[in-house]
């Protein structure tokens, strides 16, 4: 009895059995497998005859390779296997082998779910052959292991598809029945992987975006407007290590407190192209036209710590500015029990920032009996420093009772004002959290309160976007991230180097800002 393939079977193969062909060219030294199918439409019907045959004659390679069984037996399982296979790199070190292969883009690209796609990866995740190092696909490290399985499989298929192609040249030449014409040499995995890659994007249809590239290979530009302040030297750190982890590499550039600079850094960013950008501005309204000229030019953009106005990025991960300096300014008011003189010090260079004074003004109109009787508006690239700023204010005001600051600077250069000329019984406050506030306020300075920012959460949010973004998906136009109201109760234990990450202040029992 012989056995024939339909021709809805024919076709479905056709494709694969010619990729074969050309494959085994390679393996041949010589393209005669392509000239004959050129000259002979129906070879690969007949080798996928012969193959079949071979296949019920005891030729079960799953069953010689059972691991296989997690993908084949499943719908597109061998096509996103061989995808997956096709994009590891054995070059890399393997803490480098970091793939994107995003769920909701590999679905559509084989035509089933999410789901689906999704609870294939977590099998083989489950049987050591993958490691999920993000949610959703967005980065994935293959294991030797998986290679191992798919390369023994692939040499036993070509091995399989030489004698299905020695049987036909037996029956061309008229040979007796059970002569194949000679059994073809052992293929090893390294041959087969070696003549088959430059096949895949035949055997699979083409690739998005990401899919062809693992995520180490994607580039990421930050722009920041300094880096020698506690607060953003937190944020840089935690790009270095976040886009580490999803993959990528990180070009930073540092604009030193200037926003025209800042503009022209940008522009220069945007022309050597990157996968997406990072902005963190000097100031949101001076660097907006810069921010619009890079998502025109199809740079997926995405802020942090505030919005910029007139154009719309992709997304923005930021902190409450507003509620941040109700928060502190709430404090000072039930401290002074609804009735003192306080001095502050704003922040009106930035947008965003001058958004706590706002939110302190709201805090106090409540309070009748609290007044500002000293305020000075901070450049934080004039001469003068914040200690010296709260110095002049305590000589011209000496009934003031509390500081304001607009960020932790100026409630450490108030902490050393007050020190220096002996005025304990003030205190100030401040707005950014990181360890040298935590020192001040558990060391019982005058900076007895802050409102800690989660830095990293909010930089997480960024590139994680950034990866969706890039996997064709949805992102949120504007997150914003939990900030804490800090005094020395919440530090009288070890503040752990994570406290900015998703849920561990939660933990640590401290008190989320509305």
């Amino acid at each position: 009895m012989r056995l024939e393939p339909s021709d809805l079977a024919s076709d479905a193969l056709r494709r694969f059995i010619v990729a074969f062909l050309k494959a085994l060219d390679i393996l041949n030294g010589d393209d005669s497998l392509q000239s004959r199918f050129e000259r002979d439409k129906g070879l690969p019907q007949a080798i996928v005859a012969n193959a079949i045959e071979l296949y019920f004659d005891d030729c079960q390679l799953l069953d010689a390779v059972p691991q296989m069984r997690i993908f084949s037996g499943r719908e597109a399982g061998y096509e996103i296997l061989l995808r997956l296979w096709s994009m590891y790199d054995a070059t890399r070190s393997l803490p480098d082998r970091k793939i994107s292969f995003p769920y909701g883009t590999v679905a559509k690209l084989f035509g089933v779910s999410r789901a689906h796609v999704r609870r294939l990866i977590e099998s083989a995740a489950r049987e050591g052959y993958l490691e999920l190092r993000a949610e959703g696909g967005r980065s994935i490290e293959i294991c030797p292991s998986l290679v191992d399985v798919v390369e023994t499989f692939l040499s036993l298929k070509f091995s399989l598809y030489q004698i299905a192609v020695n049987r036909v040249n037996a029956e061309k030449r008229g040979d007796p029945p059970g002569n194949p014409g000679g059994s073809p040499s052992a293929i090893s995995g390294e041959q087969a992987r070696a003549s088959l890659m430059p096949e895949i994007p035949e055997l699979l249809k083409a690739p998005g975006r990401t899919l062809m590239r693992g995520t180490k290979d994607l580039a990421f530009c930050l722009s920041v407007p300094f880096t020698g302040q506690d607060s953003f030297s937190r944020i840089i750190a935690a790009y270095k290590d976040v886009v580490s982890e999803m993959g990528g590499t990180l070009t930073i550039v540092d604009a030193n407190w200037d926003p025209g600079r800042q503009c022209d850094q940008i522009a220069s960013l945007v022309a050597s192209r990157p996968d997406a950008l990072f902005v963190l501005p000097t100031d949101p309204a001076t660097i907006s036209k810069a921010v619009q000229a890079a998502k025109a030019a199809g740079i997926p953009t995405l802020m942090c710590d505030s919005s910029a106005p007139g154009t719309t990025v992709h997304s923005t991960s930021m902190h409450n500015h507003f509620g941040m300096g109700a928060a502190s300014a709430d404090y000072i008011c039930k401290r002074l029990k609804g009735k003192g003189k306080i001095a502050a010090i704003h922040l009106y260079s930035n947008e965003a920032w001058s958004a706590r004074s706002d939110g302190m003004r709201f805090v106090l109109s409540g309070y009748p009996e609290i007044r500002i009787i000293a305020e000075t508006a901070y450049s934080l690239t004039g001469s003068a420093t914040p200690q010296q700023a709260v110095e002049k204010m305590l000589r011209e005001h000496p009934d003031i009772n509390a500081i304001w600051s607009a960020w932790d600077g100026g409630a450490i250069g108030a902490a050393a004002a007050i020190r220096a000329l002996g005025r304990s019984s003030i205190f100030a406050t401040g707005i950014d959290g990181g360890n040298e506030a935590f020192e001040y306020i558990k060391g019982g300075s005058a900076f007895c309160f802050t409102v800690a920012q989660c830095f990293y959460e909010q930089v997480y949010w960024n590139v994680y976007y950034a990866h969706e973004v890039l996997a064709d998906r949805r992102s949120p136009r504007m997150i914003i991230n939990p900030a804490y109201a800090i005094d020395e109760r919440d530090l009288s234990r070890n503040v752990p180097d994570n406290y900015d990450h998703r849920g561990v202040a939660d933990r640590l029992g401290w008190r989320r800002i509305p």
